[in-house]
């Protein structure tokens, strides 16, 4: 999954999403920073890999931090010209665990708002949670309209509170890929056939189908036809829940060319 950061300020991102806020305030920062540090130091793993299935797992993720721990370890040495014995720094996986729910707790803690705050997650969960914010958050400044056009509105049909496990992110990121090559060759692909070829070892047709059933519109009529612009279909099977989301994109698509074509009539005046 190609994920451009386009120079947006992930750790801003981040911090929006964990805490609710735009900044750590300042009487909570140090007991925040190293949970915080962490969730930054993972989620960024996870994106730069693509969440491809060998760095999706929390454990995977782990020991892929523990290999460029290594390298740069190694590369100091020789830069240093230090004798390379061995014994390379490794993240700490219960002092991480701990430290990243001291942060979930401080940010549920003292919250600064009325209503709503932070929920009170397992690291896992957080970490799961936080990547598909930020693949929507970044959505907003694709350049290619199809990324564009999915990874900015599929908030609107997947609510991320969703997301529990692995296979729930891996679900999540196989619907977008699926969409977002749907749109790019103007033409609907059989999901199944799909996740075949690209759906990887986490994702397969029922767990797709659970992950859509979770949805808050799948067996509500008012919030299903509130979604899909007064189309309703009584509790759709894979290949129809997808058709009518894909057919949701596609006006979605022309909308956003369309507002786009005006933008650069405009400016050509």
């Amino acid at each position: 999954m190609k994920i451009e950061k386009n120079d947006q300020n992930i750790q801003l991102m981040l911090t929006h999403y964990v805490f609710k806020m735009r900044e750590i305030p300042e009487e909570i920062y140090p007991a925040a920073e190293p949970g915080f540090i962490e969730i930054n130091l993972l989620v960024d793993t996870i994106i730069e890999n693509g969440l491809n299935d060998f760095v999706l797992r929390l454990d995977d993720v782990c020991e892929q931090i523990d290999i460029m721990l290594e390298t740069a370890e190694k590369d100091r040495r020789k830069l240093e010209g230090v004798p390379d014995e061995g014994d390379y720094p490794k993240l700490d996986r219960q002092v991480m665990r701990r430290e990243i729910k001291d942060t979930i707790q401080i940010a549920h803690s003292f919250y600064l708002g009325e209503y709503d705050p932070p929920e009170i997650l397992e690291p896992e969960v957080l970490i799961y949670r936080s990547v598909a914010a930020l693949i929507m958050e970044l959505g907003k400044f694709e350049k290619d309209i199809d990324r564009f056009v999915v990874r900015s509105n599929i908030g609107k049909i997947f609510d991320i509170s969703q997301i529990n496990t692995v296979n729930d992110l891996a679900c999540f990121r196989t619907l977008i890929e699926y969409f977002e090559h749907c749109l790019q060759y103007n033409e609907r692909t059989p999901i199944t056939t799909f996740i075949k070829g690209y759906g990887g070892n986490l994702v397969s047709q029922q767990r797709l189908m659970t992950f859509i059933k979770r949805t808050d519109w799948y067996y509500d009529s008012v919030r299903f036809q509130a979604v899909f612009d007064g189309i309703y279909l009584f509790e759709p099977g894979l290949g129809n829940a997808t058709k009518l989301i894909y057919n949701r994109f596609k006006e979605l698509k022309n909308e956003a060319e369309e507002k786009h074509f005006e933008q650069q009539d405009s400016f050509d005046q």
